[in-house]
Formats: structure tokens, sequence, C-alpha cells
């Protein structure tokens, strides 16, 4: 299923072409503080749908809504989107019953662990925001190519070794489709389930490091998180990370995986970094609140400053205070982009996220303060009442 872009002057000028929409629900505003644009949904068709289906193939993992990811993908690439300006984070509404909202975060443009984290963050803001507390990280990883490849060496390995020992219905479930020993719970008391390889001991280096800095990024956002094996993905369309964020009971409130495969698989001239989340945002709670235009902007400085500047923006979200932020971005250039003439900075670099502080400059003055971490909200808010560092 593969579909062609269209020609680039065909593109629109501005992000219309996204089929932006208002604020509706509290959770576009919510997901705006973190840079996400409201756009209308991604209604699969059969195309799709079946399309879907075919990924999934024999493995038949747990994948929901697979099919307004491909239809998502099929827009983006026939809309000729990734000529629009990268990272793209969009909020979709899949669906609604009975008052109850699925809410769909796609992020476009970012490969490394920044994506996983922004995403986390968001989610993780929206649920508090509608009342969820208490909440808990299930992750996990299937890897890049090469420990795909790992895998399912361990895998033959482990069968070759363990056929004759096991049971008929152990052996026609391995033959059939080996990771359900991981993920079907019926499984979960099998001497066989418990010893079987995982996708995470097969990661390669990179994909051991990303995985490690996306877990860095929850440990400094405070995030109660497991490790669980039992979280796979369709290899045909997806690598690195599964997600799942979870009540306080347990129940599964959101599901996220990087799906980066199927935009090549579908047309695209190269792989794009593509991270698709699902959330169960419960009843629809309307808002008609718009943000403020933003006063300050906030520029990190190395991972040490990336690592702290999601916990801060939460801070200034709470507190009503919307930033220009961009999480995925290294360079001070690359930052500040030149059509974004706003007020004030927040810059932190490595030398600041060692002393747990922020610097506050006024663009048009020069004049600057060094703040503590602990202090910056109020004091941001001193500077937006006197307009002035």
């Amino acid at each position: 299923m593969r579909f062609q872009p269209k020609e680039p002057e065909k593109l629109p000028k501005e992000k219309s072409g996204l089929l932006t929409r208002p604020f509706s629900l509290k959770v576009d505003e919510v997901a705006a503080y973190f840079g996400f644009i409201p756009v209308e949904s991604f209604l699969p068709g059969r195309q799709e749908r079946e399309y879907a289906k075919e990924l999934l193939g024999e493995e038949k993992e747990p994948m929901l809504f697979l099919d307004e990811d491909v239809a998502f993908v099929k827009k983006y690439i026939s809309e000729n989107w990734s000529a629009l300006p990268h990272p793209l984070s969009l909020v979709s509404h899949s669906s609604f019953e009975k008052k109850k909202s699925l809410v769909s975060l796609r992020i476009m443009g970012i490969s490394g662990s920044a994506g996983e984290a922004l995403a986390i963050r968001t989610v993780v803001s929206l649920l508090n925001e509608i009342g969820h507390e208490n909440l808990t990280i299930a992750l996990s990883s299937i890897g890049d190519r090469e420990s795909m490849g790992d895998f399912d060496r361990a895998v033959a390995t482990f069968i070759r070794k363990n056929t004759t020992l096991m049971p008929l219905e152990i052996k026609k479930v391995v033959k059939e489709n080996p990771l359900q020993l991981l993920t079907d719970k019926k499984y979960a008391d099998s001497p066989f389930a418990d010893r079987f390889p995982t996708t995470i001991a097969s990661l390669s280096q990179n994909a051991r490091t990303h995985l490690k800095e996306v877990i860095e990024y929850i440990e400094v956002m405070d995030i109660p998180y497991t490790l669980d094996p039992s979280l796979v993905a369709p290899r045909s369309c997806a690598n690195h990370i599964i997600f799942e964020i979870r009540s306080e009971k347990g129940e599964t409130l959101a599901r996220g995986m990087r799906l980066s495969p199927l935009t090549k698989k579908m047309g695209a001239k190269r792989e794009t970094p593509f991270l698709s989340v699902m959330v169960s945002s419960g009843t629809a709670k309307a808002t008609r609140k718009k943000l403020p235009e933003p006063k300050f902007h906030f520029v990190q400085l190395g991972y040490s400053a990336k690592l702290l500047s999601l916990p801060l923006v939460e801070k200034l979200r709470g507190a009503g205070i919307p930033v220009v932020f961009h999480i995925s971005r290294d360079k001070l250039v690359s930052q500040l982009a030149p059509e974004e003439k706003i007020p004030f900075l927040i810059i932190m670099g490595h030398k600041e996220a060692l002393e747990k502080c922020v610097v506050i400059r006024d663009n048009e003055t020069r004049a600057q303060e060094c703040v503590p971490i602990a202090e910056a909200t109020n004091y941001i808010k001193k500077v937006l009442k006197r307009g002035k560092i």
C-alpha cells in the first residue's frame, strides 16, 4: 500500500493544510502547552483497515487503532506534509462514545529519546488534569533491525533446546506465534514463558542507549515505571519503544509506540521518525480557554538540561504560563527560529542543570538573572506582571 506525494508547489503555504481546528476539549489545551497542534481526526476507510490487518499478519499482538495510523500516514504522504516544519506534533480525537473521548497524539520528526519523553510528559499531564493520579508507566523495547535479528536467533535457539520438553499446547504456540508466551497471560505461569527470551535482552547498543535515555527522562519526571517484556509491537511496522500508562488499579489509559517503518513501507522516500499514542481520556471535558501568546522562549543546551526541561515546562503549564521550546533540537541557533520574536529567554545549559537553576534574560535590554528552578515559576510570574527583568 503505497501513496505518492503531491508536488511541492501544491502544498498549502500555512498549516491550514493540516485541517487544524480550534480547541474544543481540555486535553487540547494541555497538549498545546507541549507544542501539539489540534487537527481533525484521521478516519480510516476499508482500504486502511484491511492494510492494518495485513500488517499485523500472524503476530497478532494487541495493536489498537493501527488503521487510524495508516490513515494518518496516507494523508501525511499524499499531502506532502514532510515539507512542513518538523518536528510536527498533532493532537486529534478518535471517537466519542457515551461522552468518553479517545485522543491521539502523533509526533513526526523526533528520532531520539526526547520523542518518547515529550509524549509521556504530555499524556501524564493531560491524565492528571482530568483526575487520574498515581499513574505508572510500563515500558519495553523491540529495538532496531539488528535487535530484531538477534531476538529471532535467541528464540530459535530456545525452541531448539527445549522443544522435546514442551507440552503439546506450548509446542503449538511457539510454532504458530512464539511471542504469545510473552503476551498471553494464560501462559504466565508456564516455566517456558518465564525462561523465554525477551526483546529487551536482545537490544543492540544503539537500542539500549535509546531505552536507557527514555528511562532517565522518566526518572527525572519522578513517575514510577516498570520494565514489562510482555509489551511488544508488530515488527513489520514498529520499532524501538513501546509504553503503557496505567491507572492505580492497573487499567491501561494510554499506549504508545514508534511506527517509523510504516512511513517508508507506505511510500515515503525515507523512513520518518513517527511516534503514535492513543489515550483514553475519560469524560470529554469541554474548554473555551485560549492559550495566551507565549512571552518566554525556553532554550536548553546539553543532555542534562534536556532531562530537566520537561519538568520545568510542566510547572509553568500548571501556572498557566506557555513557553516556546524545542526539546529535540540541540543547537542554540536551531532553537531560536527567526520568526519567533519573543520578549524573554529561559536558558538552561550544562552548568545551570548541575546547579539546578535557569537564566532569565530580557531580549530587549539584555538584563538577566540566574534563578533556582524551584523559584523559577514565581519569578517568571513577577516578570510577566512588571514586563521586565
